[in-house]
C-alpha cells in the first residue's frame, strides 16, 4: 500500500485502528488488574499469583521478535483478525475457566495473542500516516492505549464488585470482539 499523501492523520484506516486498538485496550486493562484477585478467588496462592502475572508479560515480550517476520511475510488484515479475535477468546476463556490450569493455559495463550498484536497494530497505524506526520500520528496513536489504561482497571473494579469477576471477562471479551470486527472495514488488503 502506498504511503497516503493526504496531510490529515485521520484517515479511514488510522481512525478504525485507533478506535479499535482503544476497544481491546480497555478491554485488557479492565482485567488485568483483576487477575490476581480473580485468580485468588479460585484459591491460587501468592506463588501461583505471581506466575500467571508475570507469565503472561514474559510471553508477550518473547513473541515480538517472531510476531515482527509474520507482520512483515503475511497479509495484515488477515493477521488482525487471527490475533484480535484471539485476545478475545481469552477473554471468554478467563470468564468460563473452570481451574486455574485453564486460567494459567489461556493467559499464556493471550500473552502471544496480545504481544503480537501489539506489534501488528503499531506497524499497521504506521502504515496508515503521511511519511511527513509518523511522529505525530504514532504519538496520537498511543493515546488508544493510554487512555483506556488511565481508565478501564476502575471500571473493570467498579463492573466485578457490582457483577463478579466472570462478567467483566465477558465485557471485556465483547469489547475485544467488537474491536476484532472493526478489522474487516479496514483496507489492508495487501502485506505492505
Amino acid at each position: 500500500m502506498a504511503l497516503n499523501t493526504d496531510r490529515s492523520i485521520w484517515t479511514g484506516n488510522f481512525i478504525l485502528l485507533f478506535f479499535s486498538h482503544m476497544l481491546s485496550s480497555a478491554g485488557v486493562y479492565m482485567v488485568n488488574t483483576l487477575l490476581p484477585l480473580y485468580s485468588r478467588s479460585m484459591g491460587a496462592t501468592d506463588a501461583v499469583i505471581g506466575f500467571i502475572s508475570s507469565a503472561f508479560y514474559m510471553i508477550a515480550l518473547a513473541s515480538r521478535p517472531v510476531s515482527g517476520p509474520a507482520i512483515d511475510a503475511f497479509d495484515k488484515k488477515i493477521l488482525f483478525l487471527i490475533l484480535t479475535f484471539g485476545n478475545a477468546l481469552c477473554m471468554f476463556g478467563y470468564s468460563t475457566a473452570a481451574s486455574l490450569g485453564w486460567i494459567i493455559f489461556f493467559r499464556m495463550l493471550h500473552g502471544i495473542t496480545y504481544g503480537s498484536q501489539a506489534a501488528l497494530c503499531l506497524a499497521m497505524a504506521s502504515g496508515s500516516l503521511p511519511k511527513e506526520k509518523l511522529s505525530s500520528g504514532v504519538a496520537t496513536y498511543a493515546l488508544s492505549q493510554v487512555l483506556p489504561q488511565a481508565l478501564a482497571p476502575g471500571i473493570g473494579l467498579s463492573l466485578s464488585e457490582k457483577f463478579g469477576y466472570r462478567m467483566v471477562y465477558m465485557v471485556a471479551g465483547v469489547l475485544i470482539a467488537v474491536s476484532a470486527c472493526m478489522g474487516f472495514l479496514m483496507d489492508y488488503s495487501d502485506h505492505e
